[in-house]
């Protein structure tokens, strides 16, 4: 079994210095296999906790 890890991030802006407007997207940033010694969605959620991404700001999916 196989996850990716996905962040909630900025993907553009657009505007002035007085009104500036992000666009977000959903991007994958890691993948993270099963090995014999750890589970794949739990390296991608220490992987999400290494980077210090708040949990409403990423999703780990099954790819595999």
């Amino acid at each position: 079994m196989e996850y990716a890890l996905i962040i909630w991030t900025i993907v553009g802006m657009a505007g002035t210095n007085l009104s500036v407007t992000y666009k977000h997207d959903w991007r994958p940033i890691a993948t993270f296999p099963s090995t014999a010694h750890a589970n794949a969605l739990e390296l991608c959620k220490a992987g999400a906790a290494q980077l210090n991404i708040k949990p409403e700001n990423y999703r780990c999916v099954r790819t595999k």
